[in-house]
């Protein structure tokens, strides 16, 4: 009999580099797959955060998504003082009048 070693059925140093390469591609799929699912799940969870339009012939009119966001961002920007109470509401009223 012979030693099986590194050289176990003919394969040697080649066997063990292919080894460690196969189970590097193993991990690094597992990984980016990982992180597909969280990054999906996150922008579920971002579209979901969205608020929703008002129902039909309520009579409320529907600004643009875009318009909601800026919207978002200028009452922040209120809360933390950035701008002032006459520039709030003069942005406010630019941005609800844009429909």
């Amino acid at each position: 009999m012979g030693r099986l070693g590194f050289h176990a059925h003919g394969w040697g140093v080649a066997g063990l580099v292919l080894m460690i390469i196969l189970w590097i591609v193993v991990i690094a799929a597992l990984a980016l797959g990982i992180r597909a699912l969280i990054l999906s799940s996150r922008r579920r969870s971002a579209e979901q955060a969205l608020p929703a339009s008002p129902p039909a012939g309520t009579g409320t009119p529907s600004l643009p998504v875009a318009n909601l966001e800026a919207l978002k961002i200028l009452e922040e920007r209120y809360a933390r003082g950035d701008i002032n109470r006459e520039e709030f509401l003069q942005r406010k009223s630019d941005l609800t009048s844009s429909l």
